[in-house]
């Protein structure tokens, strides 16, 4: 029982696939071609990248980056839905959509989500701490629509107890 609070869905779609610029600047990807703005920029994700593009290739600045893209989108998320702070414990279910059917090894993305989710509901006050006790990320789900991005969580809170009144 989770002491009477409702699951919470969060859901961010992707705006548009990132463009690359026809004239790239010495360092970096430079902005988008059809927004302006960078990579990471919240109208790019939709579904995380692969930890075989962010991390396991050797480049710790690729995940840093992705891991700070998506723990403030999901912050926003959080507080869009007004899920309440100071819980006791969350369970975490999701579903990804990716625009393409191209195979996918389900941790090379749920990795990101946990993480950023966790870290976020920790700094965003909603959890004392994202340690096994109170917080758990269960299944990731795929799907698949054509040019469609997109990244849901059920997210399913536990209230604190409240305090004992001192007679």
């Amino acid at each position: 029982m989770n002491g009477g609070l409702e699951p919470v869905e969060i859901l961010h779609v992707r705006d548009h696939a990132f463009v690359k610029p026809e004239i790239r600047p010495s360092r970096g990807r430079g902005p988008c071609a059809s927004c302006g703005e960078r990579y990471g920029h919240l109208a790019h994700l939709g579904a995380p990248q692969s930890l075989n593009v962010a991390g396991s290739g050797g480049n710790r600045f690729a995940y840093q980056r992705d891991k700070k893209d998506w723990q403030k989108c999901l912050t926003d998320l959080l507080i869009g839905a007004q899920l309440p702070t100071g819980l006791a414990r969350v369970f975490v279910e999701g579903q990804v959509c990716f625009p393409d059917r191209i195979r996918r090894d389900q941790g090379n993305f749920r990795y990101l989500l946990e993480k950023a989710l966790g870290d976020a509901l920790t700094a965003g006050g909603w959890l004392e701490d994202d340690d096994w006790e109170r917080y758990e990320f269960g299944q990731l789900a795929r799907t698949y629509e054509l040019g469609v991005s997109w990244t849901r969580l059920i997210i399913f809170p536990t209230p604190a107890e409240p305090e004992s009144i001192a007679a």
